[in-house]
């Protein structure tokens, strides 16, 4: 088998096809042609060495290596296959220059219309369930884009198409002539200047179902539009009135200015002349609390503050006008409003939300507020003494009132807690937790100092005006309050003293003392030796107390009493038996408690007059040295023991 003849075979099918009118499809001549090239490719071991190699018959037995003859047919494999490949290129183009000659005859311009149509109810059919990606420019939409044009996609060219469009409307000049439609063969270009706005394909004219140069003219009609208006926001002559309308706005908030001046120092004359002609002085009791100097200072003050106030209300609405005037600075004032507007909004929402938890606090408070004045009604009559109550002593009324008052206004609180604005959210509660621990850590003895007053309160150990000793302070109590007590001490210092440190010592009440059993026993001590009649001292000592007794003062509540008392009598005790003395304590009463330190130094007075005036000595006599014919300290023959 020679290697034309396939060829041969091949040509003469494709010339029998031609002549029937039948068309002949690439994909179908070329499988053909593989299958015979496969079938030459099996065939070929059969062809002769001479057919191989072209040797001589002589040389035949020469060729001994069967490596070789291998070798020898590979390349004839190859060769046949070179040979068709080149076969089916040239039947390729065979097959393109039949497709321009049915094309010459109309019969490919059917099968495209026919593929166009196709191809048309395919996009509108997608076109039905695809979105367009419109072309937006200051929210206005100009057109929709369906198809990609290169490796750009409908997203970017849209994009691109809006930026250039601002770019070139926002110039100083602008001519609607200016923007036009580049054509070309496969695509239309709208263009201003030398700039390419928008490119208009095939594609977009198919998705559209118009002519593609058509649909660029529509679309460069609209985006010469769009340009102009937005020429017509940024142009020249808009900025040339956007300065003169700036300028007449600053000029008018200028006038306002100076206008609201004027007003202010009109009413500052005013209020000067009200302050020396009409007003009269604000007082409370004996105090003026508002002169008519201090009221013209408050009225000018708020006057001042109104002036401000308009100015700058003044400001708030003209600044942002002339940033409305500009393009460029618009979004500006819109902020700027927001900012204020916004604010106010939601403090108004926020207010008409809490009305209905507003009208339930009012409530709640209105209700305890009442509860509390029955309370105070009843603790003013038990303080009074017109309400008795048995077991509750009328001191005991204004503490249980303010307690009462405190543990109902803690339960308003925590009603009223829930109901107030944000109540629940974290920062709320973050800062009562905060709050609460704050109290809890730094309130410790302030808290035992309230329990502590609490709880004297209801002990009754004293009252205001009391004299008390207590941790070595003695006084009289000018102040109780539930954190302290003050004292007023004979020096005339006043020292304050914590509940809580009055309530761990102990505490002498004086005053309480004088009310029972004749009042307060004071006592002094003297040592006089052994030489000395035990009664001469005791009358000396009780005729001391009796002549004090002669001396009177007055009590807190005005009434005169003496400053010892004759009754019960004073009474003289031996305390104790020392080696060279006795030690004598004279025992006296008093209801002067309020004069004690005088007491005692009346006393003190009393005995050393009295002894004096007796020739007895006040000593303590001490031996140090053996006898010497000294006397002996005896009392003298016939003294009673």
């Amino acid at each position: 088998m020679t290697m034309t003849k396939p060829i041969t075979v091949i040509s003469q099918f494709i010339k029998s096809q031609r002549q029937s009118g039948k068309h002949i499809p690439v994909g179908s001549f070329m499988r053909w042609a593989y299958a015979l090239i496969f079938l030459l490719a099996l065939s070929s071991p059969d062809v002769t060495a001479q057919n191989i190699t072209g040797l001589a018959p002589e040389e035949e037995e020469a060729v001994e290596n069967k490596s070789n003859i291998v070798d020898a047919q590979k390349d004839l494999r190859d060769s046949i296959i070179d040979s068709l490949n080149a076969a089916l290129r040239e039947a390729g183009m065979r097959e393109l220059l039949l497709a321009e000659n049915l094309e010459a005859h109309g019969m490919a311009a059917r099968e495209d219309s026919i593929r166009l149509q196709h191809r048309k109810e395919k996009i509108q059919a997608l076109k039905a369930t695809t979105p367009g990606v419109p072309l937006i420019v200051d929210k206005d939409t100009l057109l929709l884009l369906y198809a990609n044009d290169g490796g750009e996609t409908a997203e970017v060219r849209t994009a691109d198409a809006a930026r250039k469009i601002q770019s070139l409307g926002r110039r100083l000049t602008f001519s609607a002539d200016s923007v036009h439609v580049l054509q070309s063969e496969f695509s239309c270009d709208i263009m201003m200047d030398d700039v390419v706005i928008l490119s208009i394909t095939e594609l977009d004219g198919v998705w559209e179902s118009k002519d593609f140069k058509v649909l660029a003219n529509e679309y460069a009609a609209t985006i010469a539009e769009k340009i102009g208006e937005i020429h017509d926001e940024y142009g020249a002559w808009a900025k040339t009135r956007g300065f003169l309308l700036a300028a007449l706005i600053i000029f008018i908030q200028y006038v306002l200015i100076r206008f609201t001046n004027h007003l202010y120092r009109l009413a500052l004359k005013r209020i000067a002349w009200h302050e020396q002609n009409t007003f009269k002085p604000i007082a409370i009791k004996n105090y003026d609390l508002l002169s008519p100097a201090r009221q013209g200072r408050i009225l000018g003050f708020f006057t001042n503050m109104a002036r401000w106030l308009l100015i700058i209300i003044q400001l708030i609405i003209s600044v942002p006008l002339i940033f409305t005037i500009f393009p460029e600075t618009k979004q500006l004032a819109n902020t700027f409003f927001s900012y204020l507007v916004s604010p106010l909004r939601d403090i108004g929402m926020g207010i008409l939300g809490f009305v209905p938890n507003l009208i339930k606090i009012i409530i709640i408070c209105l209700v305890i507020k009442y509860v509390l004045r029955g309370v105070r009604f009843i603790a003013d009559e038990i303080e009074a003494e017109r309400l008795q109550l048995t077991g509750f002593y009328p001191d005991w009324a204004r503490p249980t009132y303010l307690l009462i008052r405190t543990l109902g206004w803690c339960f308003g609180v925590v009603m009223i807690w829930p109901l107030l604005p944000s109540s629940d959210s974290e920062e709320f509660k973050g800062v009562s937790v905060f709050i609460g621990l704050v109290v809890s850590i730094g309130s410790t003895s302030i808290v035992g100092n309230l329990v502590a007053g609490m709880v004297m309160t209801y002990m009754r150990p004293f009252r205001v005006g009391d004299t008390i000793e207590v941790n070595g302070v003695r006084g009289a109590i000018i102040e109780k309050t539930p954190l302290i007590i003050r004292i007023r001490t004979p020096k005339n210092d006043v020292v304050t003293i914590p509940n809580q440190s009055v309530l761990t010592n102990n505490v002498t009440n004086f005053t309480t003392s004088t009310q029972d059993r004749g009042g307060v026993i004071i006592h002094t001590e003297v040592t006089i030796g052994y030489g000395e009649p035990r009664e001469k001292i005791c009358d000396l000592l009780t005729k001391a107390a009796l002549n004090v007794s002669e001396q009177m003062v007055a009590l807190p509540d005005g009434n005169q009493v003496p400053l010892l008392a004759k009754e019960p009598k004073p009474f003289v005790l031996i305390t104790a038996l020392e080696d060279f003395y006795v030690r004598y304590q004279i025992n006296a009463y008093t209801l002067a408690y309020n004069h004690l330190p005088l007491a005692y130094s009346e006393l003190h007075k009393q005995i050393l007059d009295t002894f004096f005036a007796a020739g007895v000595e006040i000593m303590s006599p001490h031996f140090f040295a053996k006898r010497n014919g000294e006397d002996i300290q005896m009392p003298p023959s016939g003294a009673q023991a």
